[in-house]
């Protein structure tokens, strides 16, 4: 098929290896953040950019995961990234990206 009729897409990728962040920030008392979740152990940090390929199963990340669970366990770590300058890291527009530094 001609490259310009294929379809064009992340690869896909084991699931457990990747880290998740949220969109809004949270307010907890005076502080705001950001949070996210990253895998932080041997066995899931070995998953970051791992191929998947479910083959169009329907349940085939759901099996990836069990199958996983069936001979490792997994640490994750929760991040918090506090608001630091109202400015530059918007509480009220989700579009924008906080800068990490």
């Amino acid at each position: 098929m001609p490259q310009s009729r294929r379809l064009v897409g992340t690869p896909e990728t084991h699931i457990l290896g990747e880290t998740y962040y949220n969109q809004a920030p949270f307010r907890f008392g005076e502080y705001i953040a950001k949070i996210s979740v990253a895998p932080i152990s041997p066995e899931l940090t070995a998953l970051v950019q791992a191929p998947l390929n479910s083959n169009g199963v329907p349940n085939g990340l759901r099996e990836a995961v069990v199958e996983f669970f069936k001979v490792n366990g997994g640490v994750w770590e929760v991040r918090a990234q506090l608001c630091t300058d109202l400015e530059k890291m918007p509480i009220e527009n989700a579009a924008i990206v906080w800068p990490e530094n």
